[in-house]
């Protein structure tokens, strides 16, 4: 599985170049008498061992592949009117997974050893011993190797309706319907104990709805002082209403039986209790009120389907892996417009196309309160682990409140 000896790395001086890249460094790192490297050791009585963690490489590197194709197809189903629809993919293989990413995968899980399967003596199974059950001794359990075993699949329907400005209107209406996939490395509690699925990716919107629009108000030519006033005013805006992204629910506390204490949080997802299913894991109602009311912060779903992981410690009750899996339910969607009113004066003067703009714009017009979860399922997002404190708690928006701006223009 690994293509060198995992004992280590000697560190080598600064001064390396391609011209010279073997200079031996000022201090040589291992003990005294050593070879210039700490050795790879343990204790199969006390559990105590190197522990190291080197960065490591696959033995085979393919070269990665990615494969795009669409189709678009345009049609005027009234004059000035517009429609286009269109279908987007993409594939790509043997895609590259960080060392220590969460798409990395991890090559020195401790299998469960028993009676009937001693692994270096140990009959039992426990955070304690999992030192002893690894495949490489010395070697930490949660050691990952780089490769490129990853993948990804998407695929999208684009719809646009758009016209030109007729009777002073410019509008356009794009809607997309998506699926994105992309697969990662799941904890299960049998071997192989770490496998590879296609999981919803969770960085994408399921549908997104965008409306953007012009419109030169039509209030008419009066003559004088009141032409100057109702003359040249439009009204604009951009409109985006979309679903929210999948959620990843984990728990840092899921597979101490083969990682140790603290588990493997990356690969670790959370225990939906029996009887539960995703539709039991969203609240209903008003996302204000859902959050606001006696749910508080953690109102957007209910904690209560999520029960302890089950555990495969036969003597100290350590955990394996829950069986929630990825993206299930999405988080919180977003409605947001933005909107501007502008006057447009004919200043002349010097030259007679003189022209001066005054725009005022409005963020979040409406002052929609639109929440947002995070989405990162390693251990700096402690709102999506069972085990984090604040499970379930959003605390943050996707959109700032309701934001005014003026803006002048001159233009000759």
């Amino acid at each position: 599985m690994i293509n060198t000896p995992a004992e280590g790395s000697v560190t080598t001086s600064g001064l390396a170049s391609l011209a010279q890249p073997f200079i031996v460094p000022a201090t040589i790192p291992g003990p005294t008498g050593t070879f210039g490297f700490t050795p790879r050791w343990i204790d199969l009585t006390t559990f105590k061992n190197s522990n190291f963690s080197p960065s490591t490489l696959a033995q085979n590197l393919t070269v990665p592949v990615t494969y795009e194709w669409n189709l678009n197809t345009q049609y005027e189903f009234i004059k000035n009117w517009v429609l286009e629809i269109g279908y987007v993919g993409s594939h790509g293989i043997h895609q590259e997974q960080a060392s220590g990413s969460i798409y990395s995968d991890l090559y020195n899980t401790a299998p469960l050893a028993s009676a009937a399967n001693p692994i270096n003596g140990q009959t039992t199974n426990s955070a304690a011993n999992v030192p002893d059950r690894v495949p490489y001794l010395g070697i930490s359990p949660v050691a990952t190797i780089s490769g490129n075993q990853s993948g990804y699949l998407y695929n999208a329907l684009q719809t646009t309706v758009r016209t030109q400005m007729s009777h002073g209107l410019q509008f356009q209406a794009s809607y997309t319907y998506d699926r994105a996939f992309d697969s990662v490395p799941v904890g299960i509690n049998s071997a192989p104990y770490l496998v590879w699925e296609m999981t919803p990716n969770t960085i994408y919107h399921p549908q997104r709805l965008v409306l953007s629009y012009t419109w030169n108000l039509p209030f008419g030519h009066p003559a004088g002082l009141l032409g100057k006033f109702v003359e040249g005013w439009s009204w604009s805006g951009v409109t985006t209403i979309q679903d929210g992204t999948p959620v990843a629910v984990w728990d840092s506390a899921a597979g101490s039986v083969f990682f140790g204490t603290g588990g493997e949080p990356a690969n670790a997802y959370a225990q939906l209790c029996p009887g539960m299913t995703t539709a039991n894991i969203v609240t209903s109602g008003p996302i204000t009120s859902r959050l606001g009311g006696p749910y508080s912060q953690n109102g957007y779903m209910n904690l209560s389907a999520f029960c302890p992981l089950p555990t495969l410690g036969s003597t100290d009750g350590s955990t394996g892996y829950g069986n929630y899996g990825q993206g299930t339910f999405l988080s919180p969607g977003q409605d947001n417009w933005d909107m501007s009113l502008a006057k447009l004066f004919k200043t002349g003067g010097l030259r007679e196309d003189a022209t001066l703009l005054f725009r005022v714009e409005f963020f979040n017009t409406f002052n929609h309160p639109q929440f947002e979860f995070s989405q990162s399922n390693d251990a700096s997002n402690t709102a999506a682990d069972v085990n984090g404190g604040v499970f379930g708690n959003i605390t943050s928006s996707s959109v700032n409140p309701r934001l005014i701006q003026l803006a002048l223009k001159y233009s000759f």
